[in-house]
């Protein structure tokens, strides 16, 4: 049984890595071709296909991956100037005959517009229907809560759409987080709070978790908080001491649990379908986590030659690193079966009843989140390259799919009301002794679920 499940699991992680492996050598400037070549790029983000675009933030373009390679989507080069750096412009119009001036975030937005913070420009701009035009802000240097072309902003840089509609812009040198209605009208985000988490220092990033909650890379700060209705708590990082002539804290580096755990300037954070927090710890040339479990592991260190990684993007087992100084977009493939990324006893133990015997498993036993047991018709088994391998027929029953096999095709059908799935080898199945497996990263695609699991007490939770 091993043996077979083995050798379909290597067939599959070919599959599954072939992908990965080319984004890490391709997803790289081409020196050759200019418009291929990436110049200190800095924010990033994918379309609802998960095509990549970058903002090339010295090349003053917005660029996408396509083909093995960059391509234009919007911008173009002027020449090089007295610094030898590509001159930057402020033009709206046609996609390629528009100008920008070292753009940081990008995002879409729930029209399908791409939006990027025109940094140097001090504008948010919009990309749509292959026209460029600027969505709001004046372009001088302030700080005016106003309609869109009275706004102003001070160095405006990572850029989320919040679950309300509005763009979200992390206003650096203002210090603030500021909120751009669909008119373009912009506000400054308040809040209540502790007197000594309450003050940002140049925060640079925004995302937003699976709930709705807003969290904010403090950067000059070194640290990751989070608004909540209204209030903004410290999620993770301290910093020690008193603030030098310039009024930042000296930054550090030391994992453990998040309200101790250090960082230098960290610049970007994504989250997984996990609930993991991605930070890229700038200053430090890591990748940090922040696992729901409240503990900061590194998970990306020095041996990963990264060179200011100053954004991060998170899809399915996939983590895009921009990966700054060195002038590239990395992809690495996540493994969530390493010791480091395991929540912790404590954490599994809070979740589930507090009668439960964890100690005395010896197989994998599968939860539901509120603690009741799963039945499960074949053992959860684990691999160590692939992690681990659910039961297909037992989770899709309990997730209410009529589930059967068909012989001709030689494939599982699920059906449940309209919807309608055919799994077979080519979307990851494997069978053993008549028991059909999907690996854990697969399933979770397949059927919307995501999974916690710890290898220490045998325990796999599916949350719905």
């Amino acid at each position: 049984m091993k043996k077979l499940l083995t050798s379909l699991m290597m067939m599959l992680l070919v599959i599954v890595a072939l992908p990965i492996a080319m984004a890490e050598s391709n997803l790289i400037n081409d020196e050759k071709e200019m418009i291929g070549s990436l110049n200190q790029p800095y924010g990033i983000t994918l379309d609802k296909r998960g095509t990549l675009y970058v903002a090339d933030n010295f090349n003053n373009e917005i660029k996408v991956y396509q083909d093995g390679k960059w391509t234009l989507f919007a911008g173009g080069e002027q020449g090089i100037g007295k610094d030898g750096l590509p001159v930057v412009g402020y033009v709206d119009g046609k996609a390629d005959e528009a100008r920008f001036n070292r753009p940081r975030g990008i995002a879409f937005g729930p029209d399908g517009a791409l939006y990027v913070a025109d940094t140097g420009n001090q504008v948010i701009r919009v990309i749509k229907e292959g026209m460029v035009s600027t969505f709001t802000g004046s372009g001088d240097v302030g700080h005016s809560d106003s309609f869109a072309s009275l706004a102003s902003f001070n160095t405006p840089s990572g850029i989320a759409f919040g679950p309300d509609g509005n763009l979200y812009v992390a206003d650096t040198l203002n210090n603030l987080i500021r909120v751009v209605d669909s008119k373009g009208k912009v506000s400054s985000l308040k809040w209540t709070g502790s007197s000594m988490i309450t003050t940002l220092n140049e925060p640079t990033d925004v995302t937003f978790d699976a709930v709705g909650d807003l969290y904010i890379v403090d950067s000059g700060n070194h640290q990751i908080k989070k608004v909540h209705e209204g209030v903004i708590s410290l999620v993770a990082g301290i910093h020690v001491g008193s603030t030098d002539s310039y009024g930042y804290y000296e930054g550090g580096n030391a994992d453990g649990s998040a309200l101790v755990a250090r960082f230098n300037f960290p610049k970007a954070m994504t989250f997984d379908s996990h609930g993991n927090a991605f930070i890229a710890d700038t200053w430090n040339n890591s990748i940090r986590v922040l696992k729901k479990d409240g503990q900061v592991v590194t998970y990306l260190d020095e041996s990963f030659d990264l060179d200011n990684p100053i954004g991060v993007l998170a899809l399915n087992d996939t983590l895009y690193v921009v990966d700054r100084w060195n002038h590239k977009v990395r992809a690495f493939k996540i493994d969530y079966g390493i010791d480091s990324l395991q929540n912790d006893q404590a954490y599994f133990k809070k979740l589930l009843p507090l009668s439960l015997d964890l100690e005395s498993h010896e197989d994998y036993s599968l939860y539901d989140g509120d603690g009741k047991v799963i039945s499960i018709d074949t053992a959860i088994m684990e691999d160590e390259v692939n992690g681990l391998s659910l039961p297909l027929k037992s989770i899709a029953t309990y997730l209410g799919y009529e589930v059967k096999w068909n012989t001709l095709l030689n494939q599982v059908e699920l059906t449940k009301e309209d919807e309608f799935k055919a799994i077979n080898q080519d979307n990851g199945l494997m069978l053993d002794h008549g028991k059909s497996y999907l690996e854990q990263s697969v399933m979770e695609k397949e059927l919307g679920v995501t999974f916690d699991w710890s290898r220490d007490l045998k325990v796999v939770i599916l949350n719905q």
